[in-house]
């Protein structure tokens, strides 16, 4: 019979996990930093809104598709979906 060593409930998890959150939070965190040194205007709270407001459409429509393809339904339409907000946008 083989014992199995489980951690103490205290002790922290010290491994990453391939596809895990940290990873790329790391990524994020480093680019950010960088394009801060390149550019040192884009970490005013003015440039960061102005990205962010023209970004938001591109964040919405990712979340739904991560909604979508979670649930199983495998849907991948983006380009319908960028195309029909281009045109109600404006009206």
């Amino acid at each position: 019979m083989q014992t199995v060593q489980r951690r103490p409930l205290w002790l922290p998890r010290t491994h990453v996990r391939p596809g895990g959150v940290l990873p790329i939070l790391t990524i994020l965190a480093v680019l950010l930093v960088l394009v801060g040194f390149r550019q040192p205007d884009f970490l005013d709270p003015p440039s960061l809104m102005s990205f962010l407001g023209r970004s938001a459409p591109i964040i919405l429509l990712a979340a739904g598709q991560y909604f979508v393809i979670v649930a199983g339904e495998f849907d991948l339409s983006v380009g319908s979906l960028v195309t029909a907000q281009v045109v109600v946008a404006p009206g």
